[in-house]
């Protein structure tokens, strides 16, 4: 049974909370996996995402969270900065560490879409 400060996950009194069940629901829906409950350093990191994405927080992560879109961030992450490793599966580290990669390209694909009708 998960602890009753877990089960408050209203937007605005509890908006890291709520992000990351909004994150969990959509990593199992999107991509098959059971995502275990968040650790206290991923509340961290998205706190500190959810701080430096501020109004757009909902929509990065509900792109970010599409197959096609992550499999693009990742590549594009990996061949900018030489990774040898990018995760297969969304983790909020990785979106924290690149989020200008995905901020860029979600705009660059939104503009597209608006330009393309």
């Amino acid at each position: 049974m998960k602890p009753a400060w877990m089960l408050k996950i209203d937007p605005v009194h509890h908006p890291v909370r709520h992000m990351a069940s909004v994150w969990q629901s959509n990593l199992e829906e999107r991509f098959g996996v059971c995502c275990s409950e968040f650790t206290p350093k991923q509340y961290g990191q998205l706190k500190h995402l959810m701080k430096h994405l501020g109004e757009r927080t909902p929509s990065v992560i509900d792109w970010i969270l599409d197959v096609a879109n992550w499999w693009h961030f990742c590549r594009r992450a990996k061949v900018e900065h030489k990774l040898k490793f990018v995760p297969d599966c969304p983790e909020i580290g990785f979106l924290l560490q690149y989020r200008g990669h995905a901020v860029a390209m979600m705009t660059a694909s939104t503009v597209k879409k608006e330009f393309l009708g």
